[in-house]
């Protein structure tokens, strides 16, 4: 089993209809990671106020295109490119997928990538067959820091200690991340398996 610590910049809240424009992501169990611009799927200019967020301009989402010659899409290619990684470091194993805020917003965002992969003509039945557990650590985070009033993750790093090196980009939140699902398992008393997590979110343990 493998643990894929995901992060998703967007151009926007709304995970139906907002653009992806970076992706960061690491593999717990080996310390491999991925980072990547995507060039809007829509074209459209980002704001203003995501700029201000996450330092992320649009002449380099425009000048940025993850082109392998796969397609002439480059939002595609650089999805392709992102799956692609994800089968070569996970391999056969099933996935411990976990992201802050993930139950709203990325894992919906991972499986419309999937989504439109299949739809595009990739081979996704390597990810498919998969077993899934989702951890979504603000939920982890509420279930388990009955005191804490907020939770952001910016907020909880503060807590635990833990430096974020820059804010909304997506592989420096990863790498925070890790750090913060690590120090919230270490609170659970019990089993601390994938499954018995996903159980302990969900109230049923």
């Amino acid at each position: 089993m493998k643990t894929l610590i995901l992060d998703f910049e967007t151009s926007g809240l709304n995970p139906y209809h907002s653009d992806v424009i970076e992706i960061g992501a690491k593999i717990m169990e080996t310390g491999e990671t991925f980072s990547s611009l995507i060039r809007p799927k829509s074209e459209l200019p980002i704001s203003a106020k995501i700029t201000e967020i996450t330092g992320i301009t649009n002449r380099e989402l425009r000048q940025f295109c993850r082109s392998k010659g796969w397609t002439r899409d480059c939002w595609y290619d650089g999805f392709a490119e992102f799956y692609y990684w994800l089968i070569e470091n996970i391999g056969e194993e099933d996935v411990v997928v976990v992201s802050h805020n993930g139950t709203t917003f990325d894992f919906i965002i991972l499986k419309q990538i999937i989504r439109l992969l299949r739809a595009g003509g990739c081979d996704t039945s390597p990810w498919d067959n998969k077993t899934f557990y989702y951890i979504d650590t603000l939920l982890l985070a509420r279930r388990l820091l009955v005191n804490q009033q907020y939770f952001k993750q910016t907020t909880l790093c503060k807590k635990f200690g833990i430096q974020v090196t820059v804010a909304h980009r997506a592989l420096a939140d990863v790498e925070a991340l890790e750090q913060l699902y690590q120090k919230l398992v270490s609170h659970m008393k019990g089993d601390t398996h994938p499954e018995a997590i996903v159980d302990y979110i969900n109230l049923k343990d």
